[in-house]
């Protein structure tokens, strides 16, 4: 099966602990014969703000492809804002995600979504326009935050979705408080036994 996983946080050559749990998940699915694309897109910034902080100046430095355990990344730019933008962040993660995918020799029989406002958001719009069944994969502990400022847009991405899971029941607890119709798996990260 062709999986195309959709993340903002995947380990980079700057950073090899960044988003290590979806790397985990991809290693395992891969070690049993899918076919799997890693997507990270890496927020760039305006001219001149990478001088504010440290780590905005080391993104300029992650690969834009790399392969790590056989499996091929793709860490597409992106136009960031500030957090009271994050619609248009949303939008050009998004645009960012689709534009790689076109260049491409690769056409998902599903995507595996992490994160409901980065992930979810760009699964969403390809299933949309491509038909590309998405499950989404939530770890974040502000999903409530995400859900209670984007009610009819994260409803979308949980409503389309093939299926839920979250890494935790608290996090199932939070999605179902606002959406009790939803079926959400609750399955923690894997980890590797070597850790």
């Amino acid at each position: 099966m062709k999986i195309l996983i959709i993340s903002h946080l995947y380990p980079n050559n700057i950073n090899s602990h960044h988003g290590i749990f979806v790397e985990n998940q991809a290693e395992y699915l891969y070690s049993k014969g899918h076919d799997i694309i890693v997507i990270n897109p890496i927020p760039k910034y305006l001219p001149g703000v990478s001088l504010i902080k440290h780590q905005w100046k080391e993104r300029k430095r992650i690969l834009n492809v790399e392969i790590r355990m056989g499996i091929k990344i793709y860490r597409p730019r992106y136009f960031s804002f500030s957090n009271f933008t994050q619609k248009l962040n949303y939008n050009n993660f998004t645009r960012s995600v689709e534009k790689l995918l076109k260049t491409i020799d690769f056409k998902p029989n599903i995507i595996n979504a992490h994160f409901s406002s980065k992930g979810g958001v760009a699964a969403l719009y390809l299933c949309r326009k491509y038909q590309y069944p998405y499950i989404l994969t939530e770890h974040a502990s502000f999903v409530e935050k995400f859900i209670q400022s984007n009610l009819e847009l994260s409803l979308k991405i949980y409503s389309q979705a093939k299926h839920i899971i979250t890494v935790s029941n608290a996090l199932k607890k939070s999605i179902l408080f606002y959406y009790p119709d939803l079926s959400i798996d609750a399955i923690p990260n894997l980890i590797k036994p070597n850790y």
